[in-house]
């Protein structure tokens, strides 16, 4: 369940950043919990105000799955290179987002509810590679493009360091 909720959760991560921010709560609830929820849904706010919304796809790779009681942690090189960032009005893909990393290094954290369901309640992407393995800082305006939907996790913050690859 710990697998499938993670990896159900990437395409419901980029509907919900075509929606409105409401409609994005509705969408991740069953995915996501806590403050990590409202991060997202903050994300999703501010790309409505940037008149972005996500473009293509993030493909896990699920490396290791760690359980312990109500806690997991799925370690994941996930596929970036199908994904970008589109005007939010026209769709089309805005060219310079899909330039940069094709593959994160991303932790994710989960925990159990009360209802039996495994829900995220956060990720870390502590590098990526790009197709000639240089990588990019945090903050540079490509790292946080090439997250399906910017500012909407802490992906972007947390994002890149040089580094090993995945």
């Amino acid at each position: 369940m710990v697998v499938t909720t993670y990896t159900e959760y990437w395409p419901v991560l980029a509907q919900a950043g075509k929606s409105s921010p409401e409609q994005a709560r509705k969408l991740l609830k069953p995915y996501v919990q806590g403050a990590y929820l409202d991060h997202l849904v903050n994300g999703v706010r501010r790309m409505v105000e940037q008149g972005r919304e996500p473009y293509g796809q993030m493909i896990p790779g699920v490396k290791e799955v760690r359980v312990g009681g109500k806690h997991a942690e799925v370690v994941d090189c996930q596929d970036m290179s199908q994904a970008g960032m589109a005007d939010r009005r026209t769709h089309l893909l805005i060219p310079e987002t899909a330039k940069g990393q094709t593959r994160a290094d991303i932790r994710a954290q989960l925990e159990q509810s009360s209802d039996g369901r495994w829900r995220l309640t956060g990720i870390v992407l502590p590098t990526t590679t790009t197709g000639h393995g240089d990588g990019e800082t945090a903050g540079s305006p490509t790292a946080a493009m090439r997250s399906p939907a910017p500012a909407l996790a802490g992906e972007q913050a947390l994002a890149e360091q040089e580094g090993a690859a995945c």
